[in-house]
């Protein structure tokens, strides 16, 4: 069972749809994929394949054991496979397969895609039909942590459980170093303004040597392939990156509070009253409004792939404090 408080209460919720059965056959879930995304995921399917007759999931029979392990033969997990981190329609294709097929044991099936963000707009548009007319004792599970990148026609099909909370929890020595990055003093010139940001590249890719060593550790069970270990990698790089950047919206909002006046207890950081006070004195409302909107920006141009050795030095030089 999670911890999460939030993932309790949606397989809360979900279990009393089930029992009163008004379960719909689609779910977009919002939060990390490989954390929250995937707990809620798994407890959804025990909850459906579960053979106790009291407490379910009991975790302990023949299914649920094989859910938790992602070999149940009417559970099947989807997710990007290559670099690109796109999902392309032939994959698609195969998973409408499975869930047009009738289920090996006679039951529900589970369809699981992890990283529903990541389809291209002719397998969007093939999932789609799947949306529309799904079979009976059909449950679709779609993971992600940027629901903005959801096409429109998907979401408007499912019911929604949000996950996320505003974490900014990095894995340490990250999360402290990027902390430290913001509390810097900031020097004006294009000079210091690509210094600044170098900086910042420094500490995520420590953030994805680090994604890279739990990605291996974590896989040596699974005789993953190498693209697929690859992809995962990338995905929780992605995970921690945007992260990061909450953290650096969070603290411009801290930012601008002190500068509107507003209480410390409201503050995300008020252990670090000295600096965000010293560094507000600097900024109007308006400019403090303006480096929020560099950070949201940031998050943009990244989305679109662009590089990061592009992107950082960019949009950091126009940060004035």
């Amino acid at each position: 069972m999670s911890s999460n408080p939030r993932v309790v209460e949606a397989l809360e919720q979900f279990a009393a749809g089930l029992n009163a059965g008004r379960l719909a056959h689609a779910y977009l879930v919002v939060g990390p994929v490989r954390s929250e995304g995937t707990t809620f995921a798994v407890g959804a399917a025990q909850r459906l394949f579960c053979e106790a007759r009291e407490r379910r999931p009991c975790g302990a029979c023949r299914a649920c054991r094989r859910v938790e392990s992602g070999v149940h033969p009417d559970a099947l997990w989807l997710e990007p496979s290559k670099k690109s981190r796109i999902i392309p329609v032939e994959d698609i294709r195969k998973f409408q397969e499975f869930v047009f097929r009738t289920s090996y044991e006679g039951g529900w099936k589970v369809g699981v895609l992890v990283g529903a963000d990541r389809l291209g707009a002719e397998a969007g548009n093939a999932f789609l039909k799947t949306l529309e007319e799904p079979p009976p004792q059909v449950l679709l599970l779609l993971l992600t942590e940027q629901p903005q990148g959801v096409l429109p026609t998907i979401v408007s099909r499912c019911q929604r459980f949000v996950l996320a909370t505003e974490e900014t929890d990095l894995p340490e020595p990250w999360r402290s170093a990027l902390l430290d990055w913001l509390a810097m003093p900031v020097v004006e010139g294009d000079v210091a303004g690509m210094s600044r940001a170098g900086a910042l590249l420094k500490i995520l890719k420590g953030l994805r040597a680090k994604a890279a060593e739990e990605i291996k550790e974590e896989s040596q069970e699974e005789e993953l392939d190498d693209e697929t270990e690859e992809a995962r990698v990338e995905a929780r790089y992605r995970e921690w990156r945007l992260t990061a950047l909450r953290v650096l919206c969070l603290w411009h909002r801290d930012l601008l509070a002190c500068r509107m006046g507003a209480d410390e207890s409201l503050w995300r950081w008020p252990d670090r009253a000295e600096t965000i006070r010293r560094k507000a004195a600097g900024l109007t409302w308006a400019a403090a409004m303006e480096h929020i909107a560099i950070i949201e920006e940031m998050q943009r141009l990244l989305d679109r792939n662009l590089p990061e050795e592009t992107v950082f030095p960019f949009c950091v030089g126009r940060l004035r404090v």
